[in-house]
């Protein structure tokens, strides 16, 4: 009896159970393959935003790239304008220097001609006392005064 007792459990476990492990085992399967499915389209998915990122990466480093260069190119031509202003500069900086030892020099000459006027006229003066001082010796002997 108890072998009858055991095979009756086993044939009911097996009829109950059985079925419920094949029904188990094929949705375990049947979720492995939508896993992988699931997998598969994730991983084209992360290819194709690689992908894009990657193309987005390209497109911005050649506009960095053209940005760059624009931007190399203003200073240069900055560059260019600022060497210019400093040349004038430089330029007008000489012709001032030029033209004020010109003046320095006419400024030289006009004061040396003041001078040698002031000193004939010194000696102009001094004649001038000189006559004064005679005349008057000569009105004093004359008995003007």
């Amino acid at each position: 009896m108890a072998v009858s007792i055991y095979t009756q459990i086993k044939k009911a476990l097996q009829d109950v159970v059985a079925p419920e492990l094949k029904e188990i085992k094929g949705n375990i399967k049947s979720l492995e393959t939508e896993i992988k499915r699931l997998d598969d389209k994730i991983t084209v998915e992360a290819k194709r935003i690689d992908d894009k990122i990657n193309a987005l990466e390209g497109k911005m480093m050649s506009e960095i790239k053209s940005l760059e260069g624009k931007v190399m190119s203003e200073i240069k031509r900055l560059d260019d304008r600022i060497t210019g202003v400093e040349d004038k500069i430089l330029t007008l900086e000489s012709k001032m220097m030029s033209e004020i030892k010109s003046l320095e020099g006419r400024m030289m000459s006009e004061i040396k001609r003041l001078d040698d006027k002031i000193d004939g006229m010194g000696k102009q003066l001094e004649i001038a006392i000189e006559i004064r001082e005679r005349l008057k010796a000569v009105e004093a002997k004359v008995g003007i005064i």
